[in-house]
């Protein structure tokens, strides 16, 4: 409904193109994202699990992978699935191996209870 109203209402004249692309710039510049993160943090610091992973999210677009990881580990830790997966995914082609593979068993059993691996198996 919103998306319609600014399409239609706001910018009539304009291509949707152009507007999803300003947002997107407006988005990754460096105050907004710098405000986006001081809010990510805030609500991740009180145990918010989509906040962490966002916040990790966030930090390995902007390049900052080993803190990316410490965010997506305790999400995964305070039971987010999708951070289990994304943490198997950014492990998976360093040369920690075992912490990877790790990280795969469990995203595996996050998304495949061991009720439903075992029905599998019969």
């Amino acid at each position: 409904m919103v998306v319609k109203h600014i399409f239609e209402e706001l910018a009539p004249d304009r291509d949707p193109q152009d507007i999803i692309e300003a947002v997107e710039r407006s988005l990754a510049s460096p105050s907004t994202s710098g405000e986006t993160e001081q809010r990510y943090r805030r609500a991740a610091d009180v145990g918010h699990t989509n906040a962490m992973y966002n916040l990790a999210n966030l930090l390995r677009r902007a390049g900052r992978g080993a803190e990316a990881e410490q965010w997506y580990l305790r999400a995964a830790d305070a039971g987010h699935a999708k951070a289990v997966d994304t943490l198997a995914e950014l492990l998976r082609p360093t040369e920690r191996i075992e912490e990877a593979e790790q990280a795969d068993r469990r995203a595996t059993a996050e998304y495949c209870p061991a009720d439903l691996l075992e029905q599998t198996e019969r």
